[in-house]
């Protein structure tokens, strides 16, 4: 641990380094093949492990395996239970907070063990243990790798339970492995979707508009002449003909070209009144930069229970469920272009947001692959008929449902864990 910055003293603190550091109890298969869990599943596969986090984490550190990104939304100390007991006893309530930063505290270590140098991590809290978490987390990742915290509005209106203050704000804690190796985040693509390919200035050239080329101007014949938008001017040395929102000819032209011939053929297209702008081309991108606001044009938690019942075909199966687009936000924050797989985990899964993110990602570009994991806790529902018994039950049947509408996608695998022989 640094012993140059503040640091927070609990009950049970020096056992947290011992419970982490213990040897795995488990070795994880696969449950229709009867793989083992490798490095190379972690890299390429979509994976659900139905297991304790704690000891999910302890066989990925000995697998010694790294992830680009880590998003967790933890159980808040909340006054309630907790069901991830560990090695320590509970105490009564009065030492909840002990109790909660002892299950948190061993996890965040390994956590930190399976980050990759130029990776991320991302946790959600609120206001109850905002303090003491950011303390314990600049405690195990430094406080030079605490790159910020995310102020998100969790919902639109506030409530009025509270006689004080309504709290409508969650925070998201964002910690690096090895800051100076994380590439700068970025915040949200920039609107512009297209430039113009003229521009007054430059000298008059010649260039050929291809047959095929996109028109988005009305069918016909446009005459071979001189045509004005926007005080620019293009000349066509022949007749256009535009049909079904295609050029059928090519067309010799004269302007003020910026772009050459090779971007004209790949992204140009034709406006009103055969005005001439060309596509954004991927490498062009510009992005945002990412600022530590999502009180504004983000998702609440009522977009979160509207996905998980939409999904669920009307029942309420979870609480507070973290709504798809934050999550897909924080994920687009991270960037990594040496990598071809980034790959993300959970390891208190819940409704597995984080898998739902992940498919929606890939329909633009398949490059990210999820690790969810849950441990099989009881639900004490007291609805009747309720489906589920245990909370990894939802977590999987999310994902299987998400995945029905992504046929292009491989299947995730799910493990579950065999104790291991001692050696």
């Amino acid at each position: 641990m640094r012993a140059d910055v503040v640091s927070l003293n609990f009950n049970g603190k020096n056992e947290c380094f011992e419970i982490a550091f213990k040897k795995p109890l488990f070795e994880f298969y696969e449950h229709t093949t009867n793989y083992k869990l490798t490095n190379e599943i972690l890299k390429n596969e979509n994976i659900l492990i139905k297991c304790d986090n704690l000891e999910t984490l302890k066989y990925i550190k000995k697998l010694n395996f790294k992830f680009d990104i880590i998003y967790i939304d933890p159980p808040y100390n909340s006054g309630l239970k907790f069901i991830y007991n560990d090695c320590f006893k509970e105490q009564n309530l009065d030492n909840n907070n002990d109790i909660w930063l002892n299950m948190m505290m061993p996890r965040l270590l390994l956590a930190r063990e399976i980050l990759d140098e130029s990776g991320i991590m991302f946790v959600s809290i609120d206001e109850r243990e905002f303090a003491s978490l950011t303390i314990l987390m600049r405690e195990i990742f430094g406080r030079e790798n605490h790159i910020g915290t995310l102020k998100w509005r969790k919902k639109r209106k506030p409530s009025f339970l509270n006689k004080h203050i309504s709290n409508v704000i969650e925070y998201i804690l964002v910690f690096s492995s090895h800051k100076g190796k994380l590439l700068k985040l970025i915040g949200k693509e920039l609107t512009e979707k297209n430039r113009p390919v003229l521009n007054s200035s430059n000298i008059i050239s010649n260039r050929i508009l291809k047959k095929n080329t996109i028109a988005k101007c009305p069918d016909g014949t446009y005459l071979k002449g001189e045509y004005i938008n926007r005080t620019l001017k293009i000349h066509l040395d022949s007749d256009a003909t535009i049909l079904n929102g295609k050029l059928l000819n090519d067309v010799h032209v004269k302007g003020r070209f910026r772009v050459s011939q090779e971007i004209l053929d790949n992204c140009v297209f034709i406006t009103k009144n055969f005005g001439l702008r060309r596509k954004v081309l991927k490498d062009e991108i510009k992005f945002k930069q990412a600022t530590d606001d999502l009180t504004v044009d983000c998702e609440s938690n009522e977009d979160g229970e509207f996905q998980l019942k939409k999904i669920f075909h009307g029942e309420k199966v979870f609480d507070f469920p973290k709504p798809v687009g934050l999550i897909k936000h924080l994920i687009s924050m991270y960037q990594n272009p040496k990598s071809k797989i980034i790959n993300c985990l959970d390891f208190f899964a819940g409704s597995a947001t984080l898998a739902q993110a992940v498919h929606e990602l890939n329909q633009y570009e398949v490059k990210y692959k999820f690790c969810c994991v849950q441990n099989e806790e009881a639900i004490n529902n007291k609805i009747k008929n309720f489906t589920f018994k245990n909370v990894a039950e939802i977590t999987e049947k999310r994902i299987n449902l998400v995945e029905e509408n992504n046929e292009i996608f491989p299947r995730c695998k799910i493990f579950s864990p065999i104790c291991q022989n001692d050696e």
